[in-house]
């Protein structure tokens, strides 16, 4: 999050952008748009000037008083993790006055390529819910799938993410599910370009499991995004390779290469997505996660918080509210299949 981890053209983009963003928010605060920006930009990078912005001297704070090699080793107790939270949270709202918006992605490593080429995975996200087709780029997505049992192995999968060494420090996030089709309330995922290197990865982060002997999660692989397997089966993974006998359509390619004839491609985004430290960008993403836990019946929220929160996105918890119970009892469900397993 310094100057060196970028060129000087860009970095005096970002100096532009931070400012121009932090203006902005200082006479119109509630423009949720502009706090989403702002946030992913000092996610990553921190200007040298001084004075930019309240949200600019907040992350100078955070970095100041929390260097990243003096907590990450703590955290992994869910106590600890805890303690560091409400203390984070503290400063951002003594800091900022950061209107209610809703951070359900979590993100580290470098940006996610196969074969050297960046996925652009929102565009073949997009191909698929306009054509039904999955982009022939897809085939050779694999991925470390983790689901935690409750918010607190979320934040352990989370901050294991933060400090784990892979192969090509592959691309990796932790997120709450809100796509009502997709089960199991909890999900992190390491991502890959092909099945081989998707065991070595499994191999890496189950052996982090045992060393700090977490049980609360269950680790299998997964084939392209969700949707791919509900609409087409036999593309989802399967442990007896049956996946690798998915027959793509004849016709797809054309569809496919129509489609980036008629989309425009942005630039592959700046590589190396290291952090330093804790972002406010974090915190609100814990922030998020927690109001989740609280409004699907995770208890384990309470570990995070003293009381119910009354500042959240409203969408989010209409959004919430509504899977509540399904949410609810896919945890316990997966709950009861680990201790099975035990």
């Amino acid at each position: 999050m310094t100057r060196s981890t970028s060129s000087s053209g860009n970095v005096s983009r970002l100096d532009k952008d931070i400012e121009e963003l932090e203006k902005l928010l200082l006479e119109k605060p509630d423009v949720t748009r502009a706090v989403r920006r702002l946030l992913a930009i000092l996610d990553r990078y921190l200007p040298d000037e001084s004075g930019l912005g309240a949200y600019t001297e907040c992350q100078r704070l955070l970095l100041t008083k929390f260097p990243e090699n003096t907590w990450l080793d703590e955290v992994l107790d869910p106590l600890k993790a805890s303690e560091y939270y409400k203390e984070w949270q503290a400063i951002v709202d003594l800091k900022c006055a950061i209107p209610p918006v809703a951070i359900v992605q979590l993100f580290d490593g470098t940006d996610f390529t196969i074969r050297g080429v960046h996925t652009h995975c929102d565009l073949r996200q997009s191909l698929f819910e306009k054509k039904n087709v999955i982009s022939r780029g897809c085939n050779d997505c694999f991925k470390v799938q983790v689901l935690p049992a409750d918010l607190k192995a979320l934040m352990q999968v989370h901050f294991i993410f933060r400090r784990l060494e892979l192969p090509r420090d592959n691309f990796r996030k932790c997120m709450i599910e809100l796509r009502e089709d997709v089960s199991n309330p909890y999900k992190a995922y390491i991502f890959c370009e092909s099945e081989g290197e998707t065991n070595i990865c499994l191999g890496i982060f189950e052996r982090i499991l045992r060393t700090a002997e977490i049980s609360n999660v269950h680790c299998g692989i997964s084939h392209g995004c969700s949707e791919f397997g509900l609409k087409y089966p036999e593309f989802k993974y399967s442990k007896d390779g049956a996946h690798r006998s998915f027959e793509r359509p004849v016709f797809w390619d054309q569809v496919e290469s129509e489609f980036w004839s008629e989309t425009p491609i942005p630039a592959s985004p700046r590589t190396g997505r290291k952090k330093l430290g804790i972002s406010i960008r974090d915190i609100l993403g814990y922030r998020t996660w927690i109001d989740y836990a609280e409004g699907i019946g995770d208890d384990s929220w309470r570990l995070f918080r003293d009381s119910p929160s009354t500042n959240k996105p409203r969408a989010f918890v209409e959004r919430v509210q509504k899977q509540s119970e399904l949410r609810n009892a896919q945890m316990k469900e997966l709950q009861q299949r680990l201790l099975s397993t035990v």
